[in-house]
């Protein structure tokens, strides 16, 4: 099941998209952070070390995981048009804050005590502003498209996204079938899963 939460985060860990958010079993979870380990080292002794993170959001029978790029996910984070959407939310994201551990708490909220469902998670995923915004200010219009995440505005944009995110699965997938060791798969780097 490892071996398929990583073909089905392939545009995480190509870097395609900053974050995921998937269940796994705790017994899951250990192995992906073992596998993990095993990459950082690897990366570090060729100097190219993985920035894949795993924040565990919630834990109960089975755990909410963030899988995620740090860098790539900081850096979506710093934009100033990400930040004045978080800031106009209302939520309490504030300057100089960790924005992600701000997250886990509203989502340990969410699963936890039943408030209301963090939307601001599209930000963490990556989805485009204007399709969270016009999601989050009316739940029931309907989308142009659904895929990955509900489509109101560029289906064009999206469904080329949506493709790329499809190819690099399928990619990563026909490598993993190949592949024994999990380490090596988390490595797959976007160079590799795109080639001819």
């Amino acid at each position: 099941m490892v071996k398929e939460h990583l073909c089905l985060n392939a545009p995480v860990i190509v870097g395609l998209k900053p974050a995921a958010i998937f269940t796994v079993t705790k017994e899951e979870k250990k192995l992906l952070e073992r596998v993990l380990l095993q990459r950082r080292n690897a990366g570090a002794e060729q100097g190219t070390e993985s920035e894949l993170s795993i924040l565990t959001l919630y834990s109960a029978e089975k755990e909410s995981i963030l899988l995620y790029r740090k860098e790539t996910l900081l850096r979506h984070l710093a934009d100033k048009r990400v930040q004045r959407f978080l800031y106009s939310l209302h939520l309490g994201y504030e300057e100089g804050e960790d924005w992600i551990l701000r997250f886990k708490e509203r989502f340990q909220n969410y699963k936890g005590a039943g408030d209301v469902f963090p939307h601001e998670v599209g930000i963490f995923l990556g989805y485009p502003l204007w399709d969270i915004r016009a999601f989050i200010e009316n739940p029931k219009q309907k989308a142009k498209l659904t895929g990955y995440w509900k489509v109101y505005f560029d289906v064009e944009g999206a469904l080329r996204r949506f493709q790329l995110f499809d190819e690099c699965i399928a990619r990563f997938t026909a490598f993993a079938e190949r592949c024994e060791n999990l380490a090596v798969m988390a490595g797959y780097c976007c160079e590799e899963a795109f080639a001819a």
